[in-house]
């Protein structure tokens, strides 16, 4: 935008016609400029040559003064601007990620250096061209996010979590860069052991090493809690822990939720008790140790997941939403992201590349957010059908995408796929569960459909079911899909990481709370985009899939985190 400063008086008496046809809109404005005398300023950009006055008058063509306007309008001296507008270009998404593939790697390559490229159709027919190949460390980035819990100082269930990464690749698990974003905690005025106390606490939002400074000095022996408590009541504004306790008991002890009342939920809220803190502060020493001798290792001698990670820690409480939004505007400067939480683990082979690459070539545009399935969702398609009836979940049948990078071979994925039996069981009675699970599957609609799809192109279960969709046809070569979803789970998923910035995260949408999950309040805002504007339109616009091999089995796991136990303890 250019903003002229001048001020014009514009003579609303006046009727104004346009120019000519064999007058342009830059020789009228000469034709006017000689007419009124008046000094019209130049614009900045495209608009510059409009202010040049000679070379205008010579370019005015000879009849220009027949086509003039009939009637001018008079300009003079007014509290009135003229601002002109200038539209430089557009950038398109491939555009934008190419340019931060380049910023990212400081490396200015040419087009035609980046490798073959290949076109093929969008839904309107219209050429799409492929982007270049591209390592997967270029393009995602991994986002872990903890917080305090009951297996602190501790790293046994994070290491487990990182240890399932090369399930998800070599690439994913050793070069691909990772931000493990650590969230502040509450730190609680203790009067009493333990979580049971009925008269409730005290809280503050504060950082654990502050928490920890103003109580180094404190004691917190059974002999000494009388006398803390009658030095709170007498003096309020000398209190070392910076906590104002009046003599009124209940503005001091505000009635605790049973939401708080046991450890693994206060935790989750990001409550801790000092000591808990402590070893929380402990811990993330210790994490940031584990990342650095990783990273110093010498690879691939050395093979660690810890490699290329590194430790953001937050002050405050911002709780899982938050959390990951700090990491999205500070620290990625990748086209996509894999979000996992540190209780979140790969339980098999996962195709994590060819997800990226199946987004980064969706001509279309429509796949945003891709997550990897659990046992809770592994049938969702049979859990929208019971939910919305059979006229939408026809519809979502049309909505099933089968990209063509999706389409895999060497027998890994599939209903005899080798993927799933690296799924390991601790027990007999685990093992009969999943295998329990598997035949409830193949009895199911969403199985049922995957079938169908396969009649529908000429294939069968039993031998390479790709229906000439992918170029490298083969025996056994599967095509994997991907199942929308009006449900934004925040079990490991892979997005665009401009989705997460410019849409998820908007202010004005207000999808996600302070100290909340990014699942509570979005995925209500997606059912209610879609009884406004209806299945097709309204989920396009989050754009969410789950990914389904058709084998019967989840691809992540869940430690629980907020129970988690180390051997010892």
């Amino acid at each position: 935008l250019k903003a002229v400063q001048e001020r014009w008086d514009v003579d609303d008496d006046a009727d104004s016609e346009g120019p000519s046809k064999n007058e342009s809109a830059a020789d009228h404005i000469s034709l006017k400029k000689q007419e009124s005398g008046a000094s019209i300023p130049a614009a900045a950009g495209t608009m510059a040559t409009l202010g040049d006055g000679e070379e205008r008058k010579s370019k005015s063509a000879p009849n220009s003064g027949n086509g003039a306007w009939q009637r001018l309008k008079k300009l003079n001296s007014v509290n009135k601007r003229c601002i002109t507008v200038t539209f430089l270009s557009i950038q398109n998404r491939k555009s934008q990620e190419q340019q931060q593939l380049k910023s990212s790697n400081g490396q200015d390559q040419e087009r035609g250096k980046e490798g073959p490229q290949t076109q093929s159709e969008g839904e309107e027919g219209t050429k799409f061209e492929k982007p270049p190949p591209l390592p997967l460390s270029q393009l995602l980035t991994i986002i872990v996010t903890t917080s305090p819990i009951r297996s602190h100082p501790s790293t046994e269930m994070l290491e487990k979590t990182f240890d399932t990464f090369p399930y998800a690749g070599k690439e994913f698990a050793y070069e691909c860069r990772k931000v493990i974003v650590c969230d502040g905690c509450r730190v609680r005025d203790e009067e009493e052991d333990g979580f049971n106390n009925s008269n409730g606490f005290n809280s503050r939002r504060i950082s654990c090493d502050s928490a920890t400074a103003s109580n180094s000095n404190q004691s917190f022996n059974n002999n000494n809690i009388d006398k803390n408590d009658n030095d709170r009541n007498n003096n309020d504004k000398n209190n070392s822990n910076g906590i104002n306790s009046g003599s009124n008991h209940s503005e001091s002890k505000p009635t605790i939720t049973r939401k708080h009342a046991n450890i693994k939920q206060a935790l989750r809220s990001g409550i801790t008790t000092v000591d808990q803190a402590k070893n929380y502060i402990e811990f993330k020493t210790a994490l940031r140790k584990l990342c650095e001798d990783a990273t110093r290792a010498p690879y691939p001698q050395v093979k660690s997941p810890f490699r290329n990670a590194e430790v953001v820690e937050l002050e405050e409480r911002h709780g899982y939403g938050f959390a990951l939004r700090h990491a999205l505007l500070h620290c990625i400067n990748t086209p996509y992201v894999c979000v996992i939480q540190h209780d979140r683990t790969f339980m098999r082979p996962a195709p994590v590349a060819e997800v990226v690459d199946a987004m980064r070539n969706d001509p279309t545009e429509k796949i945003k957010y891709v997550g990897m399935s659990m046992k809770s969702n592994l049938m969702y398609y049979d859990i929208f059908g019971g939910k919305y009836g059979k006229k939408a979940i026809d519809e979502l049948r049309s909505m099933i995408l089968r990209p063509e990078s999706l389409c895999i071979g060497g027998g890994v994925y599939g209903p005899n796929g080798s993927s799933s039996r690296h799924m390991t069981a601790d027990s007999k009675k685990v093992r009969q569960n999943l295998e329990s699970l598997v035949e409830t599957y193949r009895g199911s609609m969403q199985y049922i459909t995957y079938k169908e799809w396969l009649q529908s192109v000429g294939r069968s279960t039993t031998a390479g079911d790709s229906g000439g969709r992918c170029g490298n046809v083969h025996q056994n070569c599967h095509q994997l899909s991907l199942t929308p979803t009006l449900f934004w789970y925040d079990n490991t998923h892979i997005v665009q990481t401009s989705h997460y910035r410019d849409f998820v995260f908007d202010p004005k949408h207000k999808m996600v709370a302070r100290g909340g999950f990014v699942e509570d309040k979005l995925s209500p805002a997606m059912i209610r985009n879609v009884e406004r504007f209806g299945l097709r339109e309204g989920h396009g616009r989050f754009g969410c899939y789950l990914l389904d091999d058709h084998s019967g089995m989840f691809f992540t796991g869940h430690l629980d985190g907020g129970g988690y136990l180390t051997a010892e303890e």
